[in-house]
């Protein structure tokens, strides 16, 4: 099956993953509004990786591999923005517990 994304889906799929490799960084550039901040690089600490995005309804999820040594890259983790500044961290929304085969 051959996939053809919009230009626009295109596009929120490569800003998002670029925004995943950047911490949440506050740069006020006027008076604070929505409008004034900017997330900073990285979007968010810790070591995560190959991120994957998407948009449900008004909501971005991020959601990145956790970069460790083999036997404890055993989860899943989650972030929600609902404006690519705010970062909400939603933890271990998967783990090889839940996964009977994966180990």
């Amino acid at each position: 099956m051959k996939l053809n994304p919009t230009p626009s889906t295109a596009l929120l799929y490569l800003t998002l993953s670029a925004l995943a490799v950047c911490a949440t960084t506050l740069v006020p550039t006027g008076p604070a509004s929505a409008a004034s901040l900017r997330s900073g690089n990285p979007i968010f600490d810790g070591w995560y990786a190959d991120p994957e995005a998407a948009l449900f309804g008004n909501q971005y999820w991020i959601y990145p591999t956790y970069s460790a040594p083999y036997n404890q890259q055993v989860f899943f983790d989650a972030f929600a923005s609902p404006d690519l500044v705010h970062w909400t961290k939603h933890s271990l929304i998967l783990s090889t517990n839940e996964v009977t085969w994966a180990r």
